[in-house]
């Protein structure tokens, strides 16, 4: 299945084997790497499925409602400064260009708190079911891969199928075989 190295021929031409046995040991290095690897993956997937089911952390929210307080309160202090703003220019005490300054701050801080709401909002209505499914089948995708990985490990490994006599082995500790 692999064109590996032997690194081990337990057993002898001629010697008897019962089923189970092992005859030969390829070098699995690399593949256990691979292995290593599919199972982090699926560690990964698992975590990231649990983050998604759980929702987003109370402290989280909570700094989303403090930072829609904050724009609520940038905002108000901006209105209240317009409001002061537009009485000095009807007294001509300050010029119009101040007052359309911080109507445009108001404007930007409005839109800030605009879009803390927006996010607390999100925060609040919880994972997506679609992201949940996504997560799902990333998970079991990463399951199926890690089975395969499994699986061509173990095929690094020959096991005598039946008892019988090891007749004939082509390969020497040492030598790579071919795949196939």
């Amino acid at each position: 299945t692999a064109a590996e190295v032997i690194t081990a021929l337990p057993v002898h031409e001629g010697s008897p084997v019962t089923q189970g046995d092992l005859l030969v040991q390829l070098d699995d290095s690399l593949q256990m790497a691979v292995v290593t690897k599919a199972e982090a993956d699926v560690l990964q997937f698992e975590a990231n499925l649990e983050k998604l089911r759980n929702g987003p952390r109370k402290e989280e929210i909570m700094a989303a409602e403090a930072r829609v307080e904050a724009a609520r309160a940038t905002l108000q202090e901006i209105t209240q400064d317009i409001s002061r703003i537009q009485r000095l220019v009807q007294q001509q005490l300050a010029p119009a260009a101040e007052l359309e300054t911080a109507q445009t701050r108001r404007d930007a801080r409005q839109a800030a708190l605009n879009e803390a709401q927006d996010q607390l909002r999100l925060l609040n209505a919880g994972t997506r079911p679609e992201d949940i499914r996504l997560a799902e089948a990333q998970l079991s995708a990463a399951h199926s891969l890690l089975d395969r990985e499994r699986q061509n490990l173990a095929n690094l490994t020959v096991r005598a199928t039946r008892d019988g006599i090891l007749d004939y082995l082509p390969w020497n500790v040492g030598e790579r075989v071919y795949m196939g």
